[in-house]
């Protein structure tokens, strides 16, 4: 079957296809019973008792796949050790053309190894296991983000570009599928190499990224389906890396004439007009179709048109300040009937923990001001959402 055996849930491995095996048939009914309705600790004892079952009877023609299966699940419940011994059995059992093949055996084991003990030497094997696996299982979707995301957690953005780009390869073919767990592959390849080196191809996959979370986004708002958290955050994400980019090199404007600046721009390059003009050409975003239907006389008031005073204005944390630090905000807020901020609500942050606070905190001091001559019988105030994009940038001298 496409996509293959462990795919019946999306976001932890799932749970593992039940084992087929034709050893002691009290050991086979305690594990399926454990992963249907087991506790954690049933279903490790469970998977131990068939592991050790199959491993005793190597010759049986289900040991191969019992053993694979309680080894998997050990895995998944983190009891990695555990599992090595019999993801070992499973590899030096014969090949198959069926479940487990070969190439998932070696992910399996090498999985197991690196869970047990994440060394240089467990990393480079279990990233070359996984090069030669073409279709998506629980298992490799696990192994990969955990490798893209511990090199992603350790500032190791080499490594992690790689990775991150090697997962979104292996899952594009089942987007449709797993579009939570692709995303997130494509954002931890396109974060990751701008951290490594803002230079104009990395901005280009930044955008791509973010030009790719829009149209699906939009896809999914036109099917009348609604927008899971997720996606939602995604697309606010994706706005704000690209803004915050946008305030980074604008940092950086003018400093080309100095030898540091000169060495700064060697680094840091961003796409020309022309490429982003070609990049975005690449994406169609289709026009928002959802629309909002009333009973008659229900319709409500057009909302009155004014602007937002700014009545306190937006300064710098001194803390990001000192330490030099440009970035982005995205808020979202809510006019009440007299036109004051209620309900501020954050919905992207870039660099997280800088300039957050000082945002929602000014914003909640704005007020929404009627422009004049407007009959306010026709129109209402109550209700209006606005989206902020603030930027944080320093022009360097």
């Amino acid at each position: 079957m496409s996509f293959r055996y462990i795919l019946a849930a999306v976001c932890a491995f799932g749970v593992s296809g039940t084992a087929q095996a034709q050893m002691d048939g009290d050991v086979l009914s305690a594990f399926n019973d454990a992963v249907s309705n087991g506790s954690p600790g049933r279903i490790e004892t469970a998977a131990l008792a068939l592991m050790n079952e199959a491993m005793a009877n190597p010759s049986d023609p289900d040991a191969t796949v019992a053993a694979f299966e309680a080894s998997l699940k050990l895995a998944e419940q983190e009891e990695c050790a555990a599992a090595i011994p019999g993801a070992d059995f499973a590899m030096r059992q014969q090949a198959t053309a069926s479940h487990p093949l070969m190439e998932d055996r070696r992910v399996l084991l090498a999985y197991a190894r690196y869970c047990d003990d994440s060394t240089s030497e467990s990393r480079s094997e279990l990233e070359a296991s996984l090069m030669n696996v073409t279709e998506p299982s629980m298992l490799t979707l696990r192994a990969w983000i955990d490798l893209y995301t511990g090199y992603g957690g350790s500032s190791r953005w080499r490594d992690a570009v790689r990775t991150a780009s090697a997962a979104a390869d292996h899952m594009r073919p089942f987007k449709s599928s797993i579009p939570q767990l692709y995303f997130n592959a494509t954002e931890s390849a396109a974060i990751s190499h701008f951290m490594h080196e803002p230079s104009a191809e990395a901005h280009e996959r930044l955008y791509r990224w973010q030009l790719e979370g829009e149209q699906y986004w939009a896809q999914v708002w036109n099917s009348g389906e609604e927008i899971p958290d997720w996606l939602e955050d995604t697309r606010w994400y994706g706005d704000a890396w690209m803004h915050a980019a946008d305030m980074m090199y604008r940092s950086f404007e003018g400093q080309a004439s100095s030898s540091n600046g000169r060495a700064v721009r060697n680094q840091l390059e961003s796409m020309s007009n022309a490429q982003r003009a070609s990049v975005s050409s690449a994406y169609s975003i289709p026009m928002l179709s959802r629309m909002e239907y009333y009973e008659p006389g229900e319709r409500p008031l057009p909302f009155c048109r004014g602007r937002v005073n700014q009545t306190r204005e937006l300064s710098y944390p001194s803390v990001a300040g000192w330490n030099m630090r440009v970035g982005t905000v995205i808020v979202r807020f809510t006019i009440d009937a007299d036109g004051n901020v209620v309900e501020p609500k954050l919905l992207a942050a870039v660099p997280p923990g800088n300039f957050e606070d000082r945002v929602l905190d000014t914003v909640s001091e704005w007020k929404f001001e009627v422009h004049d001559g407007q009959d306010l019988s026709q129109c209402r105030v109550a209700g209006r959402e606005i989206y902020q994009t603030v930027g944080f940038y320093i022009i360097r001298r």
